[in-house]
């Protein structure tokens, strides 16, 4: 997969292939839905047809209604590192703007995407707007290109427990902790990425170390509590317990997202860990003691090494 950012960097050999447009923050099944679908259409109009997906550096909220944006479910880098699993050709990372923003529909769909995308098909959800305002949808889309002789295909929503797969439902999901179901939604667990800073030390002085993780600010956290993970690092795979909270015990004010690693021996610092979240175990609580706590935690991993056997 070539990795394109920015529309200007666009050359012929982009285009007249299959294209895929949305903001796929999640890249979750229904996003994956299109993909497939896309490359399905590519391959049956020729086997030198191409896929682009076709997106943005940031979320569209970001310029059009700043207080309306939502966390994210992938950052911009988890999104690229995602996609190459899939089969695409070009990945396109256009920059939103307030200028993009103020197109009418029309503009976009033939400045854009006829004059510089230059698709034979396009894929969309049945819920993709474009646009000013939000202008455009699936009925104006099909109507509009098919006068620019593009094919439109509006590829319907992915249902699990008769409702639709969206990045919404999923965020919901994860504010409530239900890492499971946002799993099956995803089509993989979810997960969060950051380098390990120095903490206050509370864990290595428990007799349970914890590793400290940075989070980029617009990635959402789930909720407060103690989860079952696996953690990356240096190209292994470690089962560990997850603390997502602000430590009440000590009285903690910041969020802090926090892994006690089974089975590791080394200086995570400054290392760049990946977590997934596996499994709901209890809510934070607020101890008597720090010693209540260590007890607490040891019973934790106790319960953790014994259930993370079967992942």
């Amino acid at each position: 997969m070539e990795i394109i950012r920015g529309i200007d960097q666009i050359r012929s050999k982009h285009q007249h292939q299959a294209v895929v447009l949305g903001f796929f923050d999640g890249l979750h099944r229904g996003h994956q839905a299109l993909i497939e679908k896309a490359r399905f259409t590519a391959d049956q109009s020729s086997p030198k047809s191409r896929v682009l997906l076709y997106t943005f550096d940031r979320h569209p909220l970001e310029i059009v209604d700043p207080a309306r944006v939502p966390p994210l479910l992938t950052i911009l880098e988890e999104k690229i590192k995602l996609a190459s699993k899939f089969p695409l050709d070009y990945f396109l990372i256009d920059e939103f703007s307030q200028e993009l923003s103020n197109l009418e529909p029309q503009v976009f769909l033939e400045t854009i995407v006829a004059q510089i995308l230059k698709p034979k098909n396009v894929i969309i959800g049945f819920n993709y707007r474009y646009g000013k305002d939000h202008q455009g949808n699936a009925s104006t889309l099909l109507l509009n290109a098919k006068k620019l002789g593009i094919d439109v295909t509006v590829v319907e929503p992915e249902i699990v427990n008769q409702a639709p797969i969206s990045s919404t439902r999923i965020r919901t999901l994860l504010r409530e902790g239900n890492v499971g179901e946002a799993e099956s939604l995803l089509g993989r667990r979810y997960s969060v990425q950051g380098k390990v800073v120095r903490g206050e030390g509370r864990g290595k002085a428990l007799g349970v170390p914890t590793a400290n993780l940075e989070i980029p600010q617009e990635k959402l956290i789930p909720r407060s509590g103690v989860y079952l993970g696996l953690v990356q690092v240096d190209g292994g795979k470690f089962g560990g317990l997850i603390s997502v909270g602000k430590c009440p015990t000590f009285g903690g004010e910041r969020l802090v997202v926090e892994a006690h690693l089974l089975d590791f021996q080394g200086n995570l610092y400054g290392k760049e860990v990946e977590i997934e979240f596996v499994a709901w175990c209890r809510d934070q609580e607020t101890f008597a003691s720090p010693e209540a706590l260590a007890e607490k935690m040891k019973e934790d991993i106790a319960l953790g090494r014994s259930l993370l056997a079967s992942y």
